[in-house]
């Protein structure tokens, strides 16, 4: 009887830690949130090679460690001309919490969507009120956690790092501004 607490036990501890990835939204519906006609958004791979990764990197004053985000472009549902939504992922405690950002033409925060949260809990940051603080930040004014963004009690490794990632996309749009159509920002 003691081998199977030892065999059986670890193995549900390990589905149970995957028992709490909540997909709030695919990639597809959030394109749908995002643009007038998601079929006609354009797909850009920004691939972070030297010296985009060095501009990037000197704007957040710190390493990047992936290799590159995935951002569209098209007419916004909100009757803008033109926008961007990007892509990305962050750890929050242990998992790691998809998201995406959609920005107006200048560049600013439009919205924020949480897309896939794998945490068991914290999943707060999910809510409206909270994401509602990135709205309007740019890179003249980017989200810093516990400065202009508030914390969730319970959720504070998620906040950070969420607002860190979106801190991160504004630097690389405004580092991919001419790729993206954006009116703000310029390689320097």
């Amino acid at each position: 009887m003691k081998w199977i607490c030892h065999v059986f036990f670890p193995l549900c501890l390990g589905f149970a830690s995957q028992a709490w990835a909540v997909t709030y939204l695919t990639q597809e519906q959030a394109m749908a949130l995002a643009f007038q006609d998601p079929s006609t958004a354009k797909r850009h791979e920004l691939i972070f090679d030297g010296a985009h990764r060095q501009l990037i990197e000197k704007k957040l004053g710190e390493g990047v460690p992936q290799r590159g985000v995935l951002a569209y472009t098209g007419k916004l549902k909100s009757g803008e001309e033109h926008g961007v939504m990007m892509f990305d992922a962050v750890i929050g405690k242990h998992e790691y919490i998809d998201y995406m950002v959609v920005l107006d033409e200048k560049g600013a925060v439009k919205f924020i969507e949480i897309l896939v949260y794998r945490e068991s809990y914290g999943s707060e940051i999910r809510g409206k009120s909270w994401r509602r603080q990135f709205d309007g930040k740019s890179e003249n004014d980017s989200p810093q956690h516990e400065k202009n963004i508030v914390n969730i009690s319970g959720a504070t490794l998620s906040c950070r790092h969420v607002t860190d990632g979106v801190r991160k996309l504004l630097a690389v749009a405004g580092v991919y501004a001419g790729e993206l159509g954006l009116k703000a920002g310029k390689m320097e």
